[in-house]
């Protein structure tokens, strides 16, 4: 059972490399497992069917409209992404914010999750700077500090990760 498990990350795996390398993605964002996993028996009694009678249409048709609609899915979110985007640069912006803190910004979108050392590291800068801009994040609402320690403190944007974690289509 874990090989035929290991067996179908494989193949939505190697499904979505496919259409990278083809180049109708620029980039691997479609995740078709949750699509799937709210459709498991449809999932199951197709991929049977392909198994007992060779019939590939309805899988394939099923398979076709799963990626449609993580697609879809998937654009929502990267619209949501930069529009939370545009509202931390307007923030800061009037803030008169500049520097590694509008970096910082970006980066959120990719690392929801970061510490001040994460962020000196990703901009070349000492710590001093990235506790800094963090810090000025934080006060701005943009990020919160979520360990409730006064060392090693990890730093998270809420609005980022409620649309990556939010369930799918």
């Amino acid at each position: 059972m874990l090989w035929r498990v290991r067996q179908g990350r494989l193949g939505r795996l190697i499904v979505t490399l496919q259409l990278v390398h083809a180049g109708a993605v620029k980039y691997p964002v479609l995740y078709l497992w949750p699509w799937f996993e709210l459709r498991k028996d449809e999932y199951k009694d197709l991929l049977l069917a392909v198994s007992q009678t060779g019939d590939f249409d309805g899988w394939l048709q099923f398979f076709l409209k799963a990626v449609a609609a993580q697609a879809d899915d998937a654009v929502i979110r990267v619209d949501e992404l930069m529009d939370a985007r545009a509202d931390f640069l307007d923030l800061l912006r009037a803030d008169k914010a500049k520097g590694i803190v509008l970096e910082i910004v970006d980066d959120l979108l990719g690392y929801p999750v970061i510490t001040p050392s994460q962020a000196a590291r990703l901009h070349g800068v000492t710590y001093p700077p990235a506790a800094k801009a963090i810090e000025r994040l934080e006060r701005m609402g943009i990020v919160e500090e979520i360990t409730g320690r006064s060392y090693g403190r990890v730093f998270a944007c809420e609005r980022v990760m409620r649309i990556v974690d939010r369930p799918g289509a």
